[in-house]
């Protein structure tokens, strides 16, 4: 016999049926990165907002960042409110 044969002869066991659950920051960093469907979500809530009114367009864009991910998207959000668009490289603004 070998040194490193320990003399069983079964295998190591499997994991058959088991689930294997991925942290959530894991998840969260996997996560694509959609530009186009945040600037469809800002102009939604924007298009909702009354024209003109700096504290209505405040309060919805307040309401909107529970379900936008306004630190992942931060350069997109002011692309979007300073051009009206997402740039491409160049400058260009993109139209989807």
């Amino acid at each position: 016999m070998s040194a490193t044969h320990n003399g069983n002869s079964k295998g190591l066991p499997a994991l058959h049926g088991v689930k294997i659950k991925t942290r959530k920051s894991l998840q969260k960093a996997q996560a694509k990165y959609e530009p186009t469907v945040f600037r469809e979500g800002i102009l939604k809530t924007l298009n909702n907002a009354q024209p003109g009114d700096f504290d209505d367009i405040y309060q919805q864009l307040d309401i909107a960042g529970n379900t936008l991910e306004y630190r992942k998207y931060g350069e997109t959000l002011f692309e979007i409110l300073l051009t009206g668009g997402v740039l491409a490289p160049g400058g260009t603004i993109l139209d989807d």
